[in-house]
């Protein structure tokens, strides 16, 4: 998505159409903080993948979501104000400021 123009043109029509219907996105797979970036930049609601978390036995899940994370702090830098909440399936929503 960050290294072809044709695949951020796509994401980006998914993401404006999803939204002009009032749906929200979550785009998964989330792998780098250069797609964690943009997908800040194309406003999508939640994002989840291994850049937040790896596969985890459900009994971890917890402990981790209790745990501070510096993903969020990284998260928040890059969205320049998004406001996050973590969800207890490894995904994070985009909250405008």
């Amino acid at each position: 998505m960050t290294s072809d123009d044709h695949d951020a043109a796509i994401s980006a029509a998914i993401i404006s159409m999803a939204h002009s219907l009032k749906l929200k996105v979550i785009a998964e797979g989330v792998e780098t903080e250069e797609q964690l970036a943009m997908l800040c930049f194309l406003k999508c609601d939640q994002i989840q993948g291994h850049l937040f978390s790896k596969p985890m036995m459900a009994e971890h899940v917890i402990d981790v979501l209790n745990k501070e994370s510096t993903m969020i702090k990284k998260f928040l830098k890059l969205g320049r104000g998004v406001k996050t909440t973590q969800r207890h399936n490894s995904s994070t929503e985009l909250q405008p400021p």
